[in-house]
């Protein structure tokens, strides 16, 4: 079971950030070097980044899964820093 936290200096607010996303994307692009293997790509793992939820690359498309309420009133801001780091068409959120 996880237990989310919103307090200043931990819990998944701070994790859902533009520096933990940039994080990520660096370790699969510049370590991992996905992007030149292959087009379908997980750009953030929940478990494995400590971040909350999913974020997905498909060809030009980011596709995210928001279910912590800590993502959700963030969203803006994670799409943005998707789109920054992956260079990505759009964001898309699934339900």
């Amino acid at each position: 079971m996880r237990v989310p936290s919103t307090a200043q200096g931990g819990g998944s607010a701070r994790r859902a950030s533009p520096r933990a996303i940039a994080d990520a994307v660096a370790l699969r692009r510049d370590v991992l070097r996905l992007p030149e293997r292959t087009d379908g790509w997980r750009v953030v793992h929940g478990d494995g980044d400590r971040f909350p939820d999913r974020r997905d690359r498909y060809g030009p498309w980011v596709v995210v899964q928001i279910t912590t309420f800590a993502a959700a009133q963030r969203r803006t801001e994670i799409a943005d820093a998707l789109l920054a780091e992956c260079g990505a068409t759009g964001v898309w959120e699934r339900a």
